[in-house]
This record gives structure tokens, C-alpha cells and sequence, in this order.
């Protein structure tokens, strides 16, 4: 057996560990979302990544929201968001942006943070951040940050983050 192989195999092993960090994880993510929406409700909640993290997000169009009535919840490729927020800024009107990024330094996402921050007309809701990588561009920048170090991965496949 390779070491690539040797790799990946480990990190799949480590599978059981990444879900019970998860649900170790959660209440700190729920108490996140009454935080932010505590006060007011975005019109649209938008799940992106670029990839691997943009099926991340796509998996993950679901738990996190469940019950805002009258707010839509889609999954669009990092590269749609960007094109968006250059081009029809009304559509994102008061969105929640949650950005996938295993690294958190994604050329498309760091744009997409960017844009958000640069923007004179603030017309993004929020911005969360979903990586591995507490050190990333990604955490640093975003409003609020989910950071999952247990699922940082030696292989170049996501396993362990993909399950996060």
C-alpha cells in the first residue's frame, strides 16, 4: 500500500471521530444562529463553495435554518455568488452568505469576502464562515466563523471535512 493510500485510509478511519466533534459542535452552532438572528431575519440564506466544499454546501442546505418561514435557502457555486454581487447586488439583498472553504483561503471565496467588505451599499445580511483552518483568510475576515480543525486532511481528498 502507497502512503497516499496509507493517508487517505487513516483519515477515512477517523470518520466516527469528525461526527461526534460535530455534535459536540452544534449547540455552539445554534447559539450562533440565534445570535445573529436574534434581532432580524435575512430575506435568503446562501450556501457556497467552490469544488468539493460547494457539494459541502449543497449536503448542507438543511439543518441550520429550518423553521424562518418565508426565507429561501439555496446552494450556488462560489463562482455564481461572485458574478452576483458584481452584477445584480439587488438579488443579494440582505442574504446570509455561509462560505465553505476547507482551507479558508479559496480564490473565489476570499473574493467573495472581499466584495462583501468593500461594498459601499452593504447588502449582505451576514457572512459565516465553514473551514478547517483557523488561521485562513476565510476566518479572519468573515463576520462570524465555524471552525472545524479536527477535519484538517494530510490526503489532497476531502474526507474528513466533507463529512463536517
Amino acid at each position: 500500500m502507497s502512503y497516499v493510500d496509507l493517508v487517505l485510509l487513516r483519515e477515512i478511519e477517523e470518520s466516527s471521530i469528525i461526527i461526534e466533534s460535530l455534535v459536540n459542535k452544534y449547540a455552539e452552532i445554534k447559539r450562533l444562529f440565534k445570535e445573529i438572528l436574534a434581532n432580524s431575519v435575512p430575506n435568503c440564506t446562501i450556501y457556497t463553495g467552490c469544488g468539493s466544499s460547494y457539494y459541502a454546501a449543497l449536503k448542507g442546505i438543511d439543518p441550520l435554518i429550518y423553521g424562518l418561514n418565508g426565507v429561501k435557502i439555496l446552494a450556488m457555486p462560489g463562482s455564481e455568488v461572485l458574478f452576483l454581487l458584481k452584477t445584480s447586488k439587488s438579488y443579494l439583498r440582505n442574504c446570509l452568505l455561509l462560505l465553505f472553504s476547507r482551507s479558508g483561503e479559496t480564490g473565489e471565496i476570499t473574493s467573495i469576502i472581499d466584495h462583501v467588505k468593500q461594498s459601499s451599499s452593504k447588502t449582505i445580511f451576514k457572512t459565516i464562515g465553514f473551514t478547517c483552518n483557523e488561521e485562513s483568510y476565510l476566518v479572519r475576515n468573515a463576520d462570524y466563523s465555524i471552525i472545524s480543525k479536527e477535519c484538517c486532511e494530510k490526503g489532497y481528498y476531502m474526507t474528513k471535512s466533507f463529512i463536517a
